[in-house]
């Protein structure tokens, strides 16, 4: 009844607002690699490399527990890690993984700022997307725009974007695989 059309009616203004949230960060998202304190294509300057993730609880949806791990680039040593209990405070809605998990995550990233300021990474990896996306907007780009850190998308599972499918992109990688096997080595010094 009345009542169920006006939840539907709140449930669609507010996905429209993450909509809207998710188009205004993409325009802030940086793809340029010379603004990245270190070279992006030798990792030449990189010392340090963040991950966050949120992990469940076992079939608990709200209690999680958000990690943030450092490691010392090249040796991987860990520098710092840290993971706090988290409650998510909103359902998971594909699409919008940033409003049920960012906060979190964002709050271990600034505490080691302000903590540990020598210890924040220079790049952070996260479980979950990043451009490819359906508004270029996965959770590394809203956490890396918000906490002001390189961020590299690294899901479990590919998005279909722009009718991309996890068989086309096996075939594109077994096709550079075969180049790469055909290529010829480079000479020796």
């Amino acid at each position: 009844g009345r009542t169920c059309e006006g939840l539907v009616e709140a449930e669609r203004k507010l996905v429209e607002g993450w909509e809207r949230e998710q188009r205004e960060i993409a325009e802030r998202v940086v793809c340029d690699d010379s603004q990245l304190g270190f070279d992006g294509r030798t990792c030449e300057g990189l010392k340090r490399v963040g991950g966050v993730d949120i992990s469940f609880v076992k079939d608990n949806a709200e209690e999680a527990c958000a990690t943030l791990v450092v490691l010392e680039f090249p040796s991987m040593k860990v520098l710092h890690e840290v993971s706090r209990p988290a409650r998510m405070k909103v359902p998971y809605v594909p699409g919008f993984l940033a409003f049920r998990e960012c906060a979190d995550l964002l709050d271990i990233l600034q505490d080691l700022k302000r903590e540990r300021p020598d210890l924040y990474p220079q790049v952070v990896m996260v479980d979950g997307s990043g451009v490819l996306h359906h508004r270029n907007c996965g959770l590394a780009c809203h956490l890396g725009v918000l906490g002001d850190v390189p961020a590299l998308g690294v899901a479990k599972n590919l998005l279909a974007v722009d009718g991309l499918t996890k068989a086309g992109v096996m075939e594109e990688w077994a096709c550079l695989d075969a180049a790469a096997a055909a290529r010829p080595p480079p000479p020796t010094q």
